[in-house]
């Protein structure tokens, strides 16, 4: 347990490690956005600026922007046109 606010005569929060796991499922990251997390923001930029798109914003921001751009996979396996 860890306690906070002494001045106000404590209270009592579980630490992280004792609350229970999150149930839901693990994230699966695409190929694409692996590959965007491995790079720098400067890398980041650099190709949202080859796509005259925004270049503001933390690494989470420019590697989302960047994901709206890649097509979306159809069941056959087809690529459709980007949303």
């Amino acid at each position: 347990m860890i306690t906070w606010g002494k001045e106000d005569g404590g209270h009592l929060f579980p630490s992280p490690s004792s609350l229970p796991a999150s149930s839901s499922p693990p994230r699966i990251e695409s190929e694409e956005e692996s590959y965007l997390w491995s790079l720098t923001v400067l890398q980041l930029r650099d190709q949202l600026r080859e796509k005259s798109m925004p270049v503001s914003g933390v690494k989470a921001a420019l590697v989302a922007r960047l994901m709206m751009e890649v097509p979306v996979m159809e069941e056959e396996g087809r690529e459709e046109a980007p949303r």
